[in-house]
């Protein structure tokens, strides 16, 4: 399988700390598998998007708050391209209905594993 990544860095050291510990995680768990991985501030997150859609990847793996999450969902499902997506140091209220009480790294690891179950997110709620 091959993988995109974008995370979203939204200002703030708390947020560039979550933002490093999820790169590494990915490229530690990944690997191979990984094909891009992309830090993109929050302005420059519609280029980022395009920019991993543009590699044809199997499935976009998105980690942001709410706004930038439901921004690259948007994005994804107009190229009609299967999107994870990773909790940020605020997660979308919805996200937990997605991964439970797993941790960022239990995460990680189902990914790396294909572990997944696809899921359609109602509109209404995302």
């Amino acid at each position: 399988m091959n993988i995109a990544a974008i995370i979203n860095v939204a200002p703030g050291r708390a947020a560039l700390s979550r933002a490093t510990e999820t790169q590494n995680l990915l490229l530690e768990h990944l690997g191979p598998q990984l094909g891009s991985i992309r830090l993109a501030a929050p302005h420059l997150l519609k280029q980022a998007c395009r920019g991993a859609i543009a590699e044809r990847p199997d499935v976009l793996v998105f980690a942001g708050g709410p706004r930038a999450t439901r921004r690259a969902g948007q994005i994804a499902y107009t190229h009609r391209l299967p999107i994870v997506f990773l909790p940020s140091r605020r997660p979308a209220p919805w996200a937990r209905q997605l991964w439970g009480s797993l941790s960022l790294e239990e995460m990680v690891v189902a990914l790396a594993e294909e572990r997944l179950i696809p899921l359609r997110v109602p509109v209404g709620l995302a």
